[in-house]
């Protein structure tokens, strides 16, 4: 039963040419999060990773997301013949982490959100050391977020001209 808390910094695309470009309204940024895997054996982890959470707007207030994160993780009880021969699930102190998932968010005040997830995640050094089953582990998570600045979302007509194709291939 891992348990863990994250925390995020992120930058959202609200404009015509996005809205045009994939008709929705792109999250990217940086998180850092915390887990305990509730076992000596796995340890704990610090992940740091790049997000990218494309929004769509359902209604006034609410929007559904996906999100598709990438990065580092640093685990504190990797493998060790003598130490923690047990561990069969990774062998290095750094390894990568990804995760993927999907959100609802709502708006409940001109600054506040809550979002509501459910997410997979994974961390695995890629073979470079045995052993490396990786660890997997599906989460649900309760976030609140704090928008300093409030706008209205674009809802202009979506266009369908492709600028790019009067340029040549590159």
């Amino acid at each position: 039963n891992p348990t863990g808390v994250e925390v995020d910094i992120g930058w959202q695309r609200n404009d015509a040419s996005m809205w045009n470009l994939c008709n929705c309204y792109p999250r990217k940024g940086l998180l850092i999060a915390y887990y305990d895997y509730d076992t000596k054996i796995l340890g704990e982890s610090i992940n740091a990773a790049y997000f990218l959470e494309p929004n769509y707007k359902l209604g006034k207030r609410s929007f559904f997301s996906l999100k598709g994160a990438a990065g580092l993780t640093y685990l504190t009880n990797p493998f060790d013949s003598i130490k923690n021969p047990t561990n069969q699930s990774y062998s290095t102190t750094i390894s990568g982490y990804l995760l993927v998932g999907v959100g609802i968010w709502f708006r409940f005040s001109s600054h506040w959100w809550l979002n509501g997830s459910v997410s997979y995640q994974h961390t695995s050094n890629g073979g470079l050391n045995l052993p490396n089953k990786g660890i997997n582990w599906p989460t649900a998570g309760i976030a609140l977020k704090y928008q300093k600045d409030t706008r209205a979302y674009y809802t202009g007509q979506r266009t369908k001209e492709k600028f790019w194709k009067n340029y040549p291939p590159r």
